[in-house]
């Protein structure tokens, strides 16, 4: 009886997470990106990326980084370029920091939000690019 139930109810579990996965993937469209010689493509269309960049933590004040990302894209820019500053992260050796002033979840959603895309990543997390090691840079 007991693989009778297994073999039974097996299949029909195994269908339960795909209409899960099927709405995740309907509720966030993929975008496709490609590129030539000229610039870059999203969804077939050509994007020519003006950014400007933001030292976020040169300015200790959550409320006024909408401000200033949205002068950018007053100004024209259409996309921003984040340095992150590890050592304003992470003071000490095992010690991390991403709230208030360091909350770089709400700088990622701000800059999503005024309409500016942020900076492609090439260490593979969201607008995200290590910083030059230039200690003057430090905060």
């Amino acid at each position: 009886m007991r693989r009778l139930l297994t073999v039974l109810l097996a299949p029909l579990l195994a269908l339960l997470p795909a209409p899960l996965a099927t709405d995740a993937a309907q509720a966030r469209p993929q975008r496709q990106v490609t590129y030539d010689h000229w610039s870059l493509m999203l969804d077939g269309r050509r994007v020519v990326l003006q950014a400007a960049e933001f030292h976020y933590f040169r300015l200790p004040s959550p409320p006024l980084w909408r401000d200033v990302l949205e002068k950018f894209k007053a100004a024209g820019f259409n996309a921003v370029s984040l340095y992150f500053s590890w050592a304003y992260h992470s003071p000490r050796q095992g010690v991390y920091d991403f709230t208030g002033v360091r909350d770089l979840d709400l700088l990622l959603r701000t800059a999503a939000e005024t309409g500016l895309r942020r900076r492609p990543a090439r260490l593979g997390q969201d607008g995200a690019r290590p910083r030059p090691q230039q200690r003057a840079r430090l905060p």
